[in-house]
């Protein structure tokens, strides 16, 4: 059974439309699957990823059980959405790699509209920047952790944060850097319970128009600039 909700009714999926992912799947492999029309349902653990986990088609459901956490290896996002609609990702930490990314989750092309008929979403999606996986001479960076480049876009409880502590201790001096918490491009974008926090740069910026936040948290890094 195919997601085609207006989002007016509970959609059910049948399981032999889903792939179940396991933290020693590479995304090669995770990719191959979403490119078969599977949903995605990771199961709980750490996904190091070599590459993108790619969304391209409208009607997909990727869903983290336990806070499934994705963390980029090689400098890509760990999560990067087409220019596609209803495409909706819930239940997993976006962690930030050694390697430097540009966002760990690409939300679409800038320009692309989205549908207000079959809005995309992101629930209970967390980001993050600490040494949790590194070692202790290593640090993490992204430029920024969510870029929502589409329009009619629905973000539920969303929670960035670069750290002010990590495994090895109070987080100073502008290490682990991230510049921008979450970059807001689409029109008609709407968050429910967004927090962002201790980033060197802006925690938010929103460019689109048309767009409405029902409660927004933020707290400024001790070394920010």
């Amino acid at each position: 059974m195919s997601v085609t909700s207006n989002w007016e009714y509970a959609d059910e999926v049948d399981f032999s439309e889903v792939y179940v992912a396991s933290p020693t799947d590479t995304a090669a492999k995770i990719n191959a699957k979403l490119a078969e029309g599977l949903h995605l349902v990771l199961q709980p653990g750490i996904y190091r990823l070599e590459e993108s986990i790619k969304l391209n088609k409208s009607h997909y459901v990727v869903l983290g059980l336990g806070m499934a956490t994705l963390i980029p290896m090689n400098g890509t996002p760990a999560i990067e959405v087409g220019d596609v609609y209803d495409v909706r990702i819930a239940g997993v930490i976006l962690e930030a790699g050694v390697k430097p990314s540009e966002t760990l989750l690409k939300f679409s092309d800038k320009g692309y509209e989205g549908s207000s008929d079959y809005p995309s979403s992101l629930n209970d999606v967390y980001a993050r920047a600490g040494r949790y996986y590194a070692s202790s001479d290593e640090y993490v960076r992204s430029s920024k952790f969510l870029e929502i480049n589409s329009g009619n876009v629905i973000m539920d409880n969303i929670w960035v944060s670069r750290s002010n502590r990590d495994y090895y201790g109070e987080v100073k001096d502008g290490k682990n850097p991230v510049l921008t918490g979450i970059e807001v491009n689409g029109d008609d974008v709407i968050g429910y319970g967004i927090s962002s926090e201790h980033t060197l740069g802006d925690m938010l910026q929103w460019n689109g128009d048309n767009g409405r936040v029902y409660f927004y948290q933020s707290e400024f890094a001790k070394d920010a600039s």
